[in-house]
């Protein structure tokens, strides 16, 4: 991959979602689906977790359009939603 190119995944059915990019890549993440009314997007280094955001039910798509710079070391993990349930990210290459 290289600079510019869009970023997509999503996750199994009631599956958590980590995205970890490359190490030297960083990946700006504009926008994730989260098809639950406590969800919330996370980053990790893989041993701690931070929110990003309200949960959904607090703030209707309230964290829908959040921008996230990750890389190797911090990055994306969003919990298992439930079953008939998956989430998705979306952003573009920046490093």
């Amino acid at each position: 991959m290289a600079v510019g190119d869009i970023v997509i995944g999503g996750s199994a059915d009631n599956t958590v979602l980590n995205f970890q990019p490359a190490a030297t890549v960083s990946v700006l993440i504009t926008a994730a689906g989260l098809d639950d009314e406590s969800a919330f997007i996370g980053v990790t280094n893989g041993v701690l977790n931070s929110r990003i955001g309200n949960p959904a039910n607090e703030a209707s798509n309230g964290q829908g359009n959040t921008k996230i710079f990750i890389n190797n070391t911090i990055y994306l993990t969003i919990i298992a939603l439930g079953a008939g349930v998956f989430s998705t990210y979306h952003g573009v290459q920046a490093e």
